[in-house]
């Protein structure tokens, strides 16, 4: 596949978006949990967390903007077969745009979210570290 910007401009920026948040950039949902993970391993003083989090995020970064250029920057690597991406219908455009939009939205809400989200994911870590609590309420005092 290559030059799918000039057929599908809106599932290019979609795509651009997602790959961006798996990557863990600012503001979107990746750079959360990305954040959190940083801030607890300088809490804790684990530096390769922090090292192995941060090279992993310049990678994924480097991927996906090599797959992103590569389908929808870079023409077609066979032009004598390539053929114009044309949508047979409104379904078909359809079909390919909502499941991306859908993970956008996704993605933005969790971003929008953070601050609750955070929160219940920390009173969860507490009470799954916790084992008394758990066998308290199991089997009763």
């Amino acid at each position: 596949i290559g030059g799918m910007v000039r057929t599908a401009p809106f599932v290019a920026a979609l795509f651009l978006v997602t790959a961006l948040s798996l990557a863990g950039i600012p503001p979107l949902s990746g750079f959360i949990s990305k954040f959190a993970l940083v801030q607890a391993g300088i809490e804790g003083g684990h530096l390769a967390v922090i090292a192995v989090s941060l090279v992993v995020s310049l990678l994924t970064v480097f991927s996906m903007m090599r797959i992103w250029m590569g389908a929808f920057w870079s023409p077609p690597e066979d032009l004598a077969t390539a053929k114009p991406l044309r949508w047979s219908s409104g379904a078909s455009r359809a079909l390919m745009i909502a499941p991306t939009a859908l993970l956008v939205a996704c993605s933005l809400a969790i971003a929008v979210a953070a601050g609750p989200l955070y929160s219940l994911s920390e009173r969860t870590a507490r009470d799954l570290l916790d084992r008394d609590a758990y066998i308290g309420e199991v089997l009763g005092p």
